[in-house]
């Protein structure tokens, strides 16, 4: 029973003996620190060329010349973009308003990332429209991601 406490004891005080080698092996490793950086573009991002289209002076029945609105999409995402038009008074822009020949409402544009798009935008004064003055509204153009690979952006 000696002996095998004595070898019981030698075989620990080799395990002891390794795992402290080992130990010792991490403990005196070298180090080396390396920063990361990224920048992360937006998924869906996109830019106008301008924050005023003023069509001039109009009568009822005009059409105004196109005013060109150069669209570019700064995302990471092919974008589907679209129109809501709002009026202070009189209806004339949401009535009116046309961008690339189509009522504002039944247009969209799809836009691969990092390209861009002119749009033509024109108002069309109704002729029984009864206002007159000076006439304000809003154009809003917002974008999703749209998953199409193939539109007319591949173009430009």
């Amino acid at each position: 029973m000696n002996k095998k406490l004595a070898t019981l004891a030698i075989l620990c005080s080799i395990v002891l003996a390794i795992s402290t080698i080992s130990v010792i092996a991490v403990t005196a490793a070298e180090t080396a620190t390396i920063q990361l950086k990224a920048t992360i573009i937006p998924a869906i991002s996109f830019t106008v060329d301008k924050t005023l289209l003023d069509f001039g002076q109009l009568a009822p029945g005009d059409k105004s010349k196109d005013q060109k609105l150069e669209i570019t999409n700064d995302g990471s995402k092919d974008l589907t973009i679209m129109a809501e038009v709002s009026d202070n008074d009189g209806n004339l822009f949401a009535t009116g308003l046309e961008i690339d020949n189509d009522k504002w409402s039944d247009w969209s544009l799809d836009l691969r990332s990092g390209k861009s798009k002119d749009a033509k935008v024109q108002l069309n004064v109704p002729a029984d429209f009864s206002g007159s003055g000076e006439k304000e509204g809003t154009l809003t153009l917002w974008a999703e991601a749209s998953e199409s690979s193939d539109d007319e952006s591949d173009d430009e």
